[in-house]
C-alpha cells in the first residue's frame, strides 16, 4: 500500500496524509486518528522513519524551460545543489490549477527533501489559486518571487526581488519628465508580470493618472509585436517609453520602431527586465533591469538547506535588482 492508497481509504487528500506522517498539528484529531489507524493497520512507513529517509533530491517546479534565462537558472541551481549533496528533479507544468495541484501532491508523496517553486511563471495571476496550492505544502520549500502573507504554512520561505517597487520608481521618474505613455509588452501572464503591473499602476496612482489600457499588451509571439505597434501608430498613440518583460521582446520592438524611422532613445526609450547577452548584441544596446538571478539562486539554496536541517532561516529574503544603463535610454 502506498500513500495514494492510504489517502483513498481514509477519504482525504495526499497532502493530509503527508501532514499526518509529518506530525503536523493542523490536522484535526479525528482525521489524524483515522489516517493513523489505516497507516498502522497496513504496516505503512513509520512516522519516525519518514522524516529521516528522504531521497536527497530537491524538486524544482516551473512552467517550462524554453527560455534561455530559465535554462541558465536551472543549470546554476542544479550545479550548486549538487555541490551541497542534493540532486535536482525538474518538474514543468502549465498554468492549469488542477494539473499543478496533482503534480505537487505527487512530489509530496515521494519523500523528496524539499521543493523550489519558481513563482514568476509557475504561480498564476489568481491569488486564490496560488493560496490553495501553497497551503498544501508539507515539506521544506522556497518560493522564488512570490509572497502571500495570508498563507499560514511553516514549511514555506520566500526569496523575492524588489522588481515591483523598482519599476514603480522608474515609472514615477518618467512621468515626472512628462514621459507618461509607457508601453508594457509581455509574452504571457504570470506572477512576475503582475508585480510589474502593480509597480506601473502605483506610479500612475501617485501621479493622479489613470493607466491607459492600450499601453499594456500581451504578445504571444514576436509577429504580434509589430502588429500591435502598427495599431498604436494608427491610433496616433506613440509611446514615450517601451518596457518589455524580456530581452527578446525589447530587441524586436527596437528593430520594428527603427524601421518605422523612430530614433532610439531620442524619440522612444526602451528598457527590458532581464539581462542576457542579447542586450549587448543589438543596436542600440538595451538598458536592462538585472533581476540578480544568481544572487537569488544562492539565497534560495542557503535558505532551503537551512530549512531542511531545521536551522533558523528568514521567512522572507529580499534581493535588490539593478538598472544597467546602456544606449536605449537617455
Amino acid at each position: 500500500m502506498n500513500i495514494y492508497d492510504i489517502a483513498d481509504k481514509a477519504g482525504v487528500s495526499i497532502a493530509t496524509v503527508s501532514r499526518v506522517i509529518n506530525n503536523d498539528k493542523k490536522v484535526s484529531k479525528s482525521t489524524r486518528d483515522r489516517v493513523q489507524k489505516i497507516i498502522e493497520d497496513n504496516n505503512f512507513i513509520k512516522k519516525s522513519d519518514y522524516s529521516r529517509h528522504t531521497n536527497n533530491t530537491i524538486v524544482y517546479m516551473c512552467s517550462g524551460t524554453d527560455s534561455g534565462d530559465m535554462a541558465d537558472k536551472i543549470t546554476y541551481l542544479s550545479d550548486s545543489l549538487y555541490k551541497s549533496g542534493y540532486k535536482t528533479a525538474i518538474a514543468c507544468c502549465n498554468q492549469d490549477e488542477t494539473a499543478k495541484k496533482n503534480m505537487l501532491e505527487r512530489y509530496l508523496s515521494e519523500n523528496f527533501s524539499g521543493i523550489i517553486i519558481d513563482g514568476h511563471d509557475f504561480l498564476t495571476y489568481s491569488i486564490e489559486e496560488n493560496i490553495n496550492l501553497l497551503k498544501e505544502i508539507t515539506i521544506p520549500s522556497v518560493i522564488i518571487n512570490g509572497y502571500f502573507d495570508n498563507v499560514d504554512n511553516v514549511n514555506l520561505c520566500y526569496v523575492n526581488n524588489n522588481i515591483s517597487s523598482f519599476i514603480e520608481n522608474i515609472a514615477k521618474e518618467y512621468i515626472r519628465k512628462e514621459k507618461k505613455k509607457i508601453l508594457f509588452l509581455f509574452e504571457r501572464m504570470s506572477f512576475g508580470v503582475k508585480n510589474i503591473l502593480t509597480g506601473l499602476h502605483n506610479a500612475y496612482d501617485f501621479a493622479g493618472m489613470d493607466a491607459d489600457p492600450d499601453f499594456t499588451q500581451l504578445c504571444r509571439d514576436m509577429s504580434y509585436v509589430e502588429k500591435y505597434i502598427n495599431t498604436l501608430i494608427d491610433k496616433e498613440k506613440i509611446p514615450d517609453v517601451v518596457l518589455c518583460k524580456s530581452e527578446k521582446l525589447a530587441a524586436y520592438a527596437s528593430i520594428i520602431l527603427q524601421k518605422k524611422n523612430y530614433k532610439i532613445p531620442e524619440d522612444i526609450e526602451i528598457l527590458c527586465v532581464g539581462d542576457s547577452e542579447i542586450c549587448s548584441l543589438v543596436k542600440p544596446q538595451l538598458t536592462s533591469v538585472d533581476i540578480k538571478s544568481k544572487e537569488i539562486c544562492d539565497t534560495v539554496i542557503n535558505v532551503l538547506i537551512g530549512k531542511i536541517n531545521k536551522k533558523t532561516v528568514p521567512v522572507i529574503s529580499i534581493i535588490n535588482v539593478e538598472l544597467l544603463k546602456r544606449e536605449s535610454t537617455l
